[in-house]
């Protein structure tokens, strides 16, 4: 039997695209294996301009324990900038804003100093005998209210949110219903994060969460005063403790974001003789990565 050349042609078409993709796949999962890096605790060591670094050892308690890796950046040093995904899709008529990539891709590409896990998302999910498997380059939604590069993502729904001005610097604000600061806001932010509540409030954690079971947990805080932004993973915590490690550190203000298996936290930067990669987890891709850029 002859095979026509169309046929042909587009067997070697899918052939070598599904062979393209094949490659890239384990290109990137052997220099995330080599980038994983066992780290102790480690006093601030700067790992950019305006950039530093940390590893947290927390005792065990009911709250959670374990290390917590911290990376604190200066908004007013003209080098550092901060960073969340862009969306890949403008008013998709499915509803999707990104793809799912790897924080650790995003921070290799993107050339983030330091690098975790985003805000809450869903995506399709492939149910595998072992669990639920979130394939790299999938659609995806966010569930919280976000704005990145101006565009808004999700409506304002969360009241909680820390968001940054058109010159990068950080600010928080509780929402009051039925009041134009949703709008306020929205004409002056270039990125948006959202919570239901804030874990830290004007300096104080929220002694309230204390109920919270301990879980992988990634947040972000911020000090809108000394304009300084707090990246923060934790191996175990509950909100209550995840605050108030956020506050000690010197936060105002701190929500958490997405958890669990998305959890994680990428060095990228190595000015300090810090090893960079990957500190925790990194194998689920994610919606949004938040990281913070500083040109060295």
């Amino acid at each position: 039997m002859k095979l026509h050349w169309r046929t042909a042609l587009r067997w070697f078409v899918r052939l070598t695209m599904r062979s393209m993709i094949s490659i890239t796949v384990v290109i990137n999962a052997v220099w995330f294996w080599l980038a994983i890096t066992e780290v102790g605790v480690t006093e601030p060591q700067q790992i950019a301009d305006g950039v530093t670094y940390t590893v947290l050892d927390l005792p065990g308690t009911s709250h959670g324990g374990g290390l917590a890796y911290v990376a604190m950046a200066d908004m007013t040093h003209p080098a550092v900038r901060f960073y969340v995904t862009p969306p890949d899709y403008i008013n998709d008529p499915a509803g999707f804003d990104y793809r799912l990539r790897f924080p650790w891709q995003e921070a290799r590409h993107k050339k983030l100093a330091a690098a975790i896990n985003g805000s809450f998302f869903k995506s399709k999910m492939y149910k595998l005998s072992a669990g639920e498997l979130y394939a790299p380059n999938a659609p995806a939604q966010i569930v919280y209210t976000a704005v990145s590069d101006g565009q808004t993502l999700f409506g304002l729904r969360q009241p909680c949110l820390i968001w940054f001005d058109q010159q990068g610097m950080p600010h928080a604000e509780r929402l009051i219903p039925r009041t134009n600061d949703r709008n306020n806001i929205m004409g002056r932010a270039s990125i948006v994060l959202s919570a239901w509540r804030f874990i830290v409030e004007n300096g104080v954690p929220r002694q309230e969460l204390s109920e919270e079971m301990p879980t992988m947990r990634a947040a972000i805080g911020v000090n809108t005063k000394s304009h300084r932004v707090w990246l923060a993973v934790f191996e175990s915590a509950d909100e209550l403790l995840a605050g108030q490690v956020l506050a000690e550190e010197g936060a105002t203000d701190a929500i958490v974001l997405d958890g669990g298996g998305s959890t994680c936290f990428v060095v990228g930067a190595n000015e300090g003789g810090v090893t960079p990669g990957v500190r925790l987890r990194g194998w689920r891709p994610v919606a949004q990565t938040i990281g913070i850029q500083a040109d060295n």
